[in-house]
This record gives C-alpha cells, structure tokens and sequence, in this order.
C-alpha cells in the first residue's frame, strides 16, 4: 500500500514538473514567435520605406536650407522626431558635420531642421488632401533646415535624411547666389546665377543707373543723371529715393553693409558715407592713384574701390585707409562694378560684357567668367544676392 501511495505521488510530481517545464517552454516559444514576427514586420516596412531626394539641387546662399523628400515606398512616414537630418559642409579650407534636431518651429534655428509641409506636388504647393503630417506615399516633404556652419556659395554640400527605420537619401546640393547687372541704357537690372546662367531682369525707375547694391532685402541705385540714390524693395517695386550730398554729383557706385550706405564719386575721386535713409555721414579721399574709380563694394569690414583708369581694386579698412591692391586680369580692361559676398569678388566690364570672378585676395578665377546676355549691352553696375 505504501509502495503504490508513493509511486502515486512521484508520479504526480513528475508529472507536475513536466507540465511546468512544458509550459515555460511554450510560454518561451511564444515568445521566440512573437518576437520573430515583429522582426519580420519591421523588415518588411523597411523593404516598403522609400524617400527620395533631388538630383542636381542648386540652392541660393542662405542660413536656411529647403530640400523636396518624396515618399516612393509604399509606407506611410511619420515621427519626424525620430528622423536624422546631417549635412556635410565644405569651405575654402575644410569640411564641418553638422547634426540637426527636429523642431515643430516654422523658422528652425542653428542646427535645427522642420517640415515646411507635405504636398501632392511640392513644386506648385499642390497641398495633401489625406492623412496631414503624414508623408503618404507618392506624396512630397519640403523639410527646412538650418546648418551650422550656413552653406557658403560656390560649393558643393550635402546631406543625408533618414527615417527612424533606417532608410536614407543622401542630397548633394551646389549652392549658389544671384548676380545683379545694372544697365544704365535700358534701365534693367538683369539677374544671372553664378554658373553664369541669365535668370532674367527687372525694371529700374532710374535711367542713369550707375551702381546697384542690396542688403539682401532691398536694393539701392546710384544715378549720374539726376544725382538720387534710388531704393527698391525686393520685388523691384519702388521705395522712393533721396538726393545725394552736393558735392556728390557724379555718383558711379554704390555699396552697403546694412547698416550704412557708401556711393563713391568718379570726377572728385571721393567716397561719401549715409545712413540708410540718405542722411549725409562724412567722406574719405581715394588714394591718388585711383582717378578715375567706377564701382565700390563691402563686406562690412574693409570697402574696395575698383578703377577703370589703372584697372585696379583698391581695398580701404571701414574708415578710409588705404590696405592694398590688386590687379585685374588683362581681359578685365573697362571694370564699371564691382562685388563681394565675402567669399569672393566680381567685377563687370563694359567692353568684354563679362563678369570677372576674383579670391579675395585678387587671385583671378579663370572659370568663373559669366558672358551677359545678348541685350546687356551697357553694364554699369554690380551686386550680388546673398551678401
């Protein structure tokens, strides 16, 4: 009797622990299960997640970045918190990353990248119609994003976007920026990319245009007709205008920093200072050499002087002291403007009607001349946009 009691109970315990070990073991293998299944879901989102970025982007020189990412999967994208934006940025001397957060902000600042909005066709801002704030697919995202460092023109960058899957669309990007010729026979300002393509022109309301400049918002004209400093918004809708210093009759260019105006004078071979609303500053001399002076430009922190007569640019500190000089290429013998964004210079001739593109040093540039369309015939002023 007691020999079958305790055969019963073994039996049991066994039993027991067999069923427990079973049950882990499923519970287990479920799990096992459950987990491949999710792996293979996410796998199989991933084969179905497509984006897509722009080939041959040119993009104008700003701190802002707008860049078209089309959905050409079949997922659905979202949780643009949990994307990554980098870029890559080049200048003169070196490359720099640059990592950027999400934000819903509509102007993002340093380092900071957002969606500027999700259209059916991001070109004409055809916008969604299902689903907002989800990129659909076939549907296209302009994002805006906000490096740091800024991108700098005559450069290539580029940058890689890639969903919180893992899928990425990288985006190499020339930025450029948008020269301006005044023409002081037909009263055009024309515009030309800085690869030297012509984008068109805008009217002017002074004939005798002489120099042109902007602050990156509005422009400013110098005329040697009537003597006015003419203002123009960034549409080329007149702002009015205002009468130059009486010694300066004969002003042939034109320059700000934004903060103040500088027009310089070709027959006293003087420079003349304003505020922005044309209130007369002070003057400085040009250096005898430079008689016969036809364009100026700044960069805020020294002003060149460029000079038909000894075909010269002549950089002076923010005061008036002569710094320096340097000649220009010997096809760039009837300079009437000059530029700088910085990085850069350029000057216009109204004998070769070309664009000549200098360093900032006055190293000529020999592949960044820009011939001026057809119609471009008397250049007499120069700037470029961004400054």
């Amino acid at each position: 009797m007691y020999i079958v009691i305790t055969y019963s109970l073994s039996m049991m315990l066994i039993l027991s622990t067999f069923f427990l070990i079973g049950r882990e073991m499923f519970v287990t293998f479920v799990s096992v299960m459950e987990g491949f299944e999710a792996q293979l879901l996410r796998l199989e989102k991933r084969s179905n997640t497509g984006i897509a970025g722009p080939f041959g982007l040119t993009i104008i020189e700003a701190s802002t970045v707008d860049i078209t990412i089309s959905n050409i999967g079949d997922e659905p994208l979202s949780k643009f918190e949990d994307w990554n934006v980098i870029f890559e940025l080049r200048d003169s001397s070196s490359l720099s990353f640059a990592y950027l957060a999400y934000t819903e902000d509509a102007s993002p600042a340093a380092n900071e990248w957002t969606v500027n909005g999700i259209y059916r066709d991001a070109s004409t801002l055809l916008a969604e119609v299902v689903d907002p704030n989800i990129l659909n697919p076939g549907e296209e995202m302009i994002i805006r994003a906000n490096p740091s460092p800024s991108v700098v023109a005559g450069y290539y960058e580029r940058a890689t976007i890639s969903t919180p899957n893992g899928v990425t669309a990288k985006v190499v990007f020339r930025v450029g920026a948008t020269l301006y010729v005044a023409d002081s026979s037909d009263a055009l300002a024309y515009k030309y990319n800085d690869a030297g393509t012509w984008k068109g022109s805008e009217f002017l309301d002074n004939g005798g245009a002489a120099g042109i400049t902007t602050d990156d918002t509005d422009f400013w004209t110098t005329d040697l007709t009537d003597d006015l400093a003419y203002k123009y918004a960034s549409n080329f809708v007149s702002g009015g205008n205002w009468l130059q210093d009486a010694a300066n009759l004969d002003g042939a260019g034109i320059t700000t920093d934004g903060s103040n105006i500088w027009i310089v004078d070709e027959v006293d071979d003087t420079v003349y200072k304003y505020d922005m609303s044309g209130g007369f500053d002070s003057s400085f001399s040009l250096t005898g050499a430079s008689s016969t002076p036809t364009g100026i430009t700044t960069n805020g922190s020294n002003i060149w002087v460029v000079d038909s007569g000894t075909r010269k640019a002549y950089k002076y500190d923010m005061a008036g002291a002569l710094d320096s000089s340097f000649s220009l290429t010997a096809a760039n013998t009837a300079p009437t403007g000059i530029t700088t964004n910085g990085s850069n210079i350029w000057t216009v001739d109204s004998g070769t009607l070309k664009v000549y593109k200098y360093e900032m040093d006055g190293t000529y540039v020999s592949d960044g001349d820009i011939t001026l369309d057809s119609a471009n015939t008397n250049p007499s002023g120069l700037t470029i946009l961004p400054r």
